[in-house]
């Protein structure tokens, strides 16, 4: 099967639809948030809708502010400033998976290290939702890094608050993700089994292999949202939203719209994997243009801001990519 990457474009474009297309996403998501199976009714509310306008989750919130963080450093990672930067706008959703990342964040603005308050939660297992995977679609916007580097930022931005192996693995597949669907050059020989075999090369635990290889299966055979959800039951774990958002993806890989109905109509953890679906298709799409009535309000002004500051970052160790 054939998943042809995105046309040569500025890097600015990419970048801004990869961020423009999440933080839609994720409003989308708000009404079917937790519903298992939405109908294709309550999608369709959810899409066609122009009150979709409201405030975004601490999701893309995370995802913005990291992606500001790497351009304010020169695409370098701190991660005791980001974690204080991360600290001055915890989640307060909960309901939306933002409880064991509230509660790291919180311990944070006290002064209590990341490096001690992470550690501590699901009693010393660390935390394996999905949002260090949000956040680590900012290290796939990256100039040229190779896949390993990319991964490894990866890692180290998602254990200020989540240190459980799949959620590192989550983080460095998303970035590993979204760096293919952003720089990798035309060429007919680039397949979708390339593209999951390039994403699992970073999965170090046998469980994330496993469910990659279950999503392979899936876009193979062309499975719809239905077959989807009872397969890989997208709860609040990374290793379930990663890997439902990776086919979403695959399945309309140059039909962003088409992609994104597909994940809302996934349900469960839909905020997301929404957003990560968005992400990839914003970024293997520059030249898609949202319908109007996704609004993004004020942070369509922040989000040019941000691309245009990591578009502007120069590699100085450039490396080429190879197809995977």
């Amino acid at each position: 099967m054939h998943s042809p990457p995105a046309p040569a474009s500025s890097p600015h474009r990419h970048i801004r639809n990869s961020l423009l297309l999440a933080t839609c996403a994720d409003r989308l998501a708000a009404p079917l948030h937790g519903i298992r199976l939405p109908t294709p009714a309550q999608v369709d509310a959810a899409i066609d809708t122009a009150a979709n306008d409201g405030p975004s989750s601490h999701l893309t919130r995370q995802l913005l502010a990291t992606a500001g963080h790497y351009g304010e450093h020169d695409g370098a990672l701190d991660e005791d400033q980001l974690a204080w930067t991360l600290a001055q706008h915890p989640p307060a959703e909960a309901s939306r998976g933002g409880n064991g990342t509230a509660t790291v964040l919180a311990q944070v603005a006290q002064g209590i290290p990341w490096w001690q308050a992470a550690p501590s939660l699901h009693g010393g297992e660390g935390s394996h939702g999905s949002t260090a995977a949000i956040r680590a679609i900012a290290s796939g916007l990256l100039p040229h890094t190779g896949i390993g580097t990319i991964a490894e930022l990866a890692r180290r931005s998602a254990v200020i608050t989540h240190t459980h192996q799949l959620a590192r693995d989550a983080a460095a597949i998303t970035a590993t993700a979204t760096a293919l669907a952003t720089h990798t050059l035309p060429s007919k020989t680039f397949t979708t089994e390339r593209f999951l075999a390039t994403a699992a090369s970073q999965a170090h635990h046998p469980d994330f292999t496993h469910h990659l290889s279950i999503t392979r299966t899936l876009v193979r055979h062309r499975a719809g949202p239905a077959e989807t959800i009872a397969t890989l039951n997208t709860t609040s774990s990374a290793l379930r939203t990663v890997p439902a958002a990776l086919t979403a993806y695959l399945r309309h890989p140059t039909d962003p719209t088409a992609a994104i109905r597909y994940a809302l109509s996934l349900g469960g953890h839909t905020h997301a994997t929404a957003t990560i679906t968005a992400a990839l298709a914003g970024a293997r799409n520059p030249g898609y243009v949202p319908p109007a009535a996704w609004s993004t309000n004020n942070d369509s002004l922040n989000i040019h801001t941000i691309a245009a500051a990591l578009a502007n970052l120069k590699n100085p160790h450039p490396q080429p990519w190879r197809q995977p």
